[in-house]
């Protein structure tokens, strides 16, 4: 593998090689490894790491933890620029088109594994991930590694301080909202409501589950001249709930 390509990987994905040159060491090929996964996220893949270079004596991956997933993604094109890029590095979904439109900074997944004579079959992946790292062609540019499904947590002891059903919990939003506003208003917890990744929770979520495009040509696959559709009648209801929920405290 040349040092100058990525191989890719994103939040779900692993990143198509950085062309860079292995080093071998001890008689082992060197693979660099950059990763954006903390805390027990971040265990288990340091754990992936070490049972790999433990059942064979060909390879040794060298895992680096490079802080957000921003922050190896910007951090990887850096050090491509610089001649000194990641054999492998770990790009979050939404960075996923940024690295696909590369170009000679990537090397893609089909492409790799076709030089090594590994065969891949990508219907072993579901249709909605291997549909967000494959190319128009259906060929898998980069390798579903950590893909992300939304969990709604809730704090049963707050739903039983503020008098709230701790069998009947809230399916709609009607139902959410309500529920925040009787935790407010009993101060059965300190923040009634909130969420990380708003964007992918809050409005890619509720775009597939009621299949309505977040943005035009399909999403952006068919074409990088793709708009967003935040205008959409459920993605207005949607941000005026919001912000009447932010109102509210």
């Amino acid at each position: 593998m040349n040092r100058r390509d990525i191989l890719l990987g994103t939040g779900g994905l692993l990143a198509s090689p950085f062309v860079a040159p292995s080093v071998r060491a001890q008689g082992r090929t060197e693979i660099q490894f950059w990763y954006g996964l903390g805390g027990a996220l971040g265990e288990r893949v340091a754990e992936q790491v070490t049972r790999f270079n433990e059942s064979q004596s060909r390879f040794r991956v060298n895992a680096a933890f490079r802080g957000s997933y921003v922050e190896v993604m910007t951090g990887a094109i850096a050090a491509w620029r610089a001649g000194t890029p990641p054999h492998i590095a770990q790009v979050f979904e939404v960075g996923t088109a940024t690295m696909m439109a590369a170009g000679p900074a990537i090397r893609p997944t089909h492409e790799l594994l076709g030089e090594a004579g590994i065969t891949l079959d990508p219907k072993r992946y579901l249709a909605g991930v291997r549909g967000y790292y494959s190319d128009t062609q259906g060929r898998m540019v980069s390798m579903p590694h950590n893909s992300s499904s939304a969990v709604m947590w809730i704090n049963l002891d707050a739903f039983e301080k503020a008098g709230l059903s701790t069998t009947e919990l809230p399916k709609t939003w009607a139902e959410i909202r309500a529920a925040a506003q009787k935790i407010k208003a009993t101060n059965a917890a300190e923040m009634p409501i909130s969420t990380a990744w708003p964007t992918w929770v809050m409005f890619e979520q509720m775009s597939s589950m009621h299949d309505v495009g977040l943005a035009t040509k399909a999403n952006g696959f068919e074409g990088l001249d793709a708009e967003m559709n935040l205008g959409a009648p459920i993605f207005a209801k949607q941000t005026n709930m919001l912000l009447e929920m932010q109102r509210e405290g």
